[in-house]
């Protein structure tokens, strides 16, 4: 019909345009918005409309203990009893936040968020749980993989975030076709970490040029990083530090840690941290990880001896209130890095804008390293 069809051009365009987990599952095809009587959308009549979810072109019911398994913690999750070996989660109502949801169910544990974005059926996530030449990585998550690859990109996240913030840079890069592969490094909270995370990026990356990408405070913990593989003499092509300004006096104390809980949410929603959606357990382990993150990083940034010889660029936001004193980002750079080659604004009221100016990150991230 013609309303599938529009849905279907729609849906086309969001799956080329988004992370997969954003692409909605839901599509309604209205020949216009129902109003009530002050002029105003009337919700009540959009309720009553009948919903079509996306669907797989084939039913197939579960092969193995393993899939009838998987089938059934989906269905549990999206209160769902629809689910085929090849139904696809995030096309049936998956969201970021079920996924963690799914990734809290016994089986799952060793299970990453970046896997199971790439492996979203219970088809492929049974090989995954089965395969016993599985490579595990205690800090580096593969978020993309190219066979030709010629450079990886390492990831380090703002306080608080994990994997799931990257996935609009990572769809990106993908699209640039950038012969490219991206990993992920969860947030370290320690010396002894980075150095071992190091060693782990080191065995990892010794036939490709190796590049940085880190967000507001995982700064720390890439200079930390870059340091521990300058030393083993390991070259990094170049670090992108996003959303970031060392302080002007480092200390160690943490003053997020005396903000109540209450205000530190509202300052990370005026920042445009995406957080309404969070259940109250679910935002409180969060904030717990925010103030651990940046513990850290205020260590950090106090011990921090000598500067790295790593090309550096900083891509910040005038518009961001965390790094207000953007004028001064250059010099304040230099205090760890020899070379800051560059500093880029991005047009964003966000704090957190690896998502929406994935594109524009994309393009200054592949102009720097061809």
């Amino acid at each position: 019909t013609g309303k599938k069809t529009i849905r279907d051009a729609v849906r086309s365009v969001c799956m080329n345009k988004l992370p997969k987990y954003m692409v909605p599952s839901v599509f309604i095809c209205l020949d216009k918005l129902p109003l009530n009587k002050n002029g105003k959308l009337d919700r009540r009549i959009l309720n009553e409309y009948k919903i079509e979810t996306a669907e797989t072109s084939e039913k197939e019911h579960p092969e193995n203990e393993t899939e009838r398994y998987i089938c059934e913690v989906f269905g549990n999750v999206l209160n769902r009893n629809d689910i085929f070996r090849n139904t696809d989660f995030f096309d049936i109502g998956g969201t970021s936040l079920s996924m963690i949801s799914v990734l809290s169910e016994k089986g799952f544990e060793n299970i990453t968020a970046a896997e199971f974005m790439r492996n979203s059926s219970p088809a492929q996530l049974s090989v995954l749980l089965n395969s016993k030449d599985r490579i595990i990585t205690e800090y580096l998550e593969p978020l993309y993989v190219s066979d030709k690859a010629e450079k990886i990109l390492i990831l380090l996240p703002f306080a608080g975030g994990g994997a799931e913030a990257f996935s609009a840079l990572v769809n990106s890069i993908n699209k640039k076709n950038a012969l490219m592969s991206v990993y992920y490094v969860r947030y370290l909270h320690s010396f002894e970490e980075c150095k071992s995370a190091a060693d782990e990026i080191a065995g990892l990356c010794k036939n490709s040029e190796i590049m940085f990408y880190s967000h507001c405070v995982g700064s720390a913990v890439a200079l930390q990083i870059i340091k521990e593989l300058e030393m083993k003499e390991i070259p990094v092509k170049h670090y992108f530090a996003g959303a970031s300004i060392p302080p002007v006096k480092p200390v160690k104390m943490n003053l997020w840690n005396i903000v109540p809980d209450g205000i530190l949410i509202t300052i990370l929603a005026k920042a445009g941290a995406d957080i309404s959606g969070l259940s109250d357990e679910k935002l409180s382990k969060m904030l717990m990880r925010f103030r651990k993150d940046t513990d850290f990083a205020n260590i950090s940034f106090s011990e921090l001896k000598g500067k790295i010889k790593t090309p550096v660029s900083v891509i910040i936001s005038k518009k961001d209130m965390f790094t207000k004193n953007y004028r001064h980002a250059r010099s304040l750079w230099e205090k760890y890095a020899g070379n800051v080659e560059q500093v880029y604004y991005i047009e964003s009221d966000s704090h957190y804008f690896q998502s929406e100016s994935s594109e524009r990150l994309t393009d200054l991230i592949v102009k720097n390293v061809v």
